[in-house]
């Protein structure tokens, strides 16, 4: 039997909510309807819309120019532009459930092998062309090139041919039968945009969001206006301004003093000075996560004997007390609640254990470790996360350096493995769990860490497992394996969420961030 989905958003969230529904043969039938993304789970239930607020414009600071308008284009600096501007056929409300958005439904076939997706009716791009099923063809032909489709090309490559069978309906075929949480990762991965529009993309962006292209002045501020033809519900306020702050305390001070309305990126140490007077916009199942890579192409992570004592000397409550301010929470696995590899029985022997991984590092001779702890300058509170750990590491007879460099040489280290220890962030994690096996550092080829690129024969081989496994009952044991190989490896440590954070003033409302993280302002309004 296939699986058809069809979800009303608002009567979906507002009755099931973080608690989601089975997807599956003899679910739910519901019908579509326009509304935004997770509006009933960011909207205020008691405000009020103020009289002008249709007329008022949302102030953002941001710490960076917006680079471009390619919506492929996954940098932090461009998260605010892309679920604004551009839309996907589903998005996931905040219990990870799948929410049509420019697909009007969606159904998987019954060997899992492909998903028929119907498009909504009466959807334009931005410069009044319809959204066609030749349109999605388009935009995921254009991100199968890895040149374009950057991080993207990754996530949509198990399907195998994207077709139109007429204007309104697009066939995935994969490339063998995939779990659904898989198969619909690839229907929420690509925003759309016009692909007339890809020759022009570093100056101008054309999507079907709520807000379309406004004025920019570079390397001081761009706009997105109100986009008056959107097919979903009208958007609450005339714009969005997105001013340039590189000094993250002249932000704060900004918000302060209401010349703007909110910090797109918060750094943690400004948490004390706005907790409790600001909000933050908050969603359980966006992508963040705290990681410590180990090479294992350099001595004395080699041995995973090593690499095991290391993960044993993190101190993660201190490192969320201290070094995040408490907004944060500690894991041992990457996955949060809402994945299906989510196991906390799996992590119950890994957890903080001084005592065990002084025994480890002396059986091993290890009393001093020849790379520094690298971490990128721009994030301080990775240097403070670092730091704890190096104080934990002495404490056991183990001596360490910490190093900040530019975020540039970081980056150009990571990618390259030219260090042993790095403190670092990530994302993907809370996609179908082989989607983070698509990043290059928990790749099973072309791994950075790994002689030849190829970490041990155990953690391939349970990617590769999880990466067909389609029943409940197969992903329960794929990911059980797979868990138990990330563990043993410790190739890389999770430490804790890290989520992006953003604090608005409290005359704001409706702000929300979605699955990737990123900003999404289609419901936001100011109160009186």
């Amino acid at each position: 039997m296939s699986h058809n989905h069809q979800l009303d958003r608002r009567r979906f969230l507002r009755t099931v909510g973080a608690a989601g529904v089975v997807l599956g043969a003899g679910g739910p039938l519901l019908s579509a309807c326009n509304t935004g993304p997770n509006d009933e789970l960011t909207a205020d239930a008691n405000a009020v819309p103020a009289g002008d607020s249709a007329t008022r414009t949302l102030q953002v600071a941001v710490s960076s120019d917006l680079p471009s308008y390619d919506p492929y284009a996954l940098g932090g600096n461009s998260y605010p532009l892309i679920r604004n501007m551009y839309e996907s056929l589903i998005e996931y409300d905040h219990g990870g459930q799948p929410v049509p958005v420019l697909a009007q439904e969606f159904t998987i076939a019954p060997d899992q092998a492909s998903v028929r997706v119907l498009l909504r009716q009466g959807v334009t791009f931005h410069n009044g062309q319809p959204l066609t099923a030749q349109a999605v063809v388009d935009n995921y032909t254009i991100v199968a090139d890895p040149k374009a489709g950057g991080l993207i090309t990754q996530t949509v490559s198990d399907a195998a041919k994207v077709e139109a069978i007429d204007d309104s309906t697009v066939l995935f075929t994969l490339k063998g039968p995939r779990a659904t949480k898989l198969i619909t990762d690839i229907l929420q991965a690509v925003p759309l945009g016009y692909p007339g529009n890809r020759g022009n993309i570093a100056t101008t962006g054309i999507g079907t969001g709520p807000f379309k292209q406004g004025p920019r002045i570079p390397g001081q501020n761009w706009t997105l206006v109100r986009n008056d033809g959107y097919w979903g519900a009208p958007v609450k306020v005339a714009g969005l301004n997105f001013r340039i702050v590189a000094e993250p305390t002249a932000a704060i001070t900004a918000l302060q003093s209401r010349q703007i309305d909110v910090i797109s990126s918060t750094p943690y140490s400004g948490i004390p000075q706005l907790r409790g007077t600001y909000r933050m916009i908050e969603n359980p199942s966006a992508a963040g996560t705290m990681v410590i890579y180990l090479n294992a192409k350099r001595p004395p992570f080699d041995r995973q004997a090593v690499r095991q004592a290391f993960h044993r000397a993190i101190d993660r409550d201190t490192v969320v007390r201290n070094a995040l301010f408490g907004e944060a929470k500690t894991k041992i696995l990457p996955w949060p609640e809402t994945s299906p590899a989510y196991d906390p029985e799996a992590a119950k022997d890994w957890g903080f254990d001084p005592d065990r991984a002084r025994a480890e590092f002396a059986a091993a001779g290890v009393t001093s470790l020849p790379d520094p702890i690298l971490v990128p300058s721009n994030l301080p509170q990775l240097k403070s996360t670092a730091e704890i750990v190096q104080a934990t590491l002495a404490g056991i007879g183990v001596q360490v350096n910490v190093q900040s460099v530019t975020i540039a040489d970081f980056l150009q280290q990571l990618t390259k493995g030219t260090n042993g220890i790095y403190v670092s962030t990530t994302g993907n994690e809370n996609k179908y769990p082989t989607a983070l096996a698509k990043v290059p550092f928990f790749a099973t080829t072309a791994n950075p860490y790994f002689p030849n690129g190829t970490p041990p024969a155990e953690y391939v081989s349970a990617v590769e497992a999880a990466n067909t496994a389609v029943s409940d009952a197969e992903q329960k044991a794929a990911f059980k394996n797979l868990n138990a190989a990330i563990l043993q490896t410790s190739s890389f440590i999770t430490v804790s969420s890290h989520s992006a954070l953003s604090y608005y003033a409290p005359n704001v409302h409706g702000l929300d961030r979605n699955i990737d993280a990123m900003p999404y302002f289609g419901n936001a309004f100011f109160s009186a």
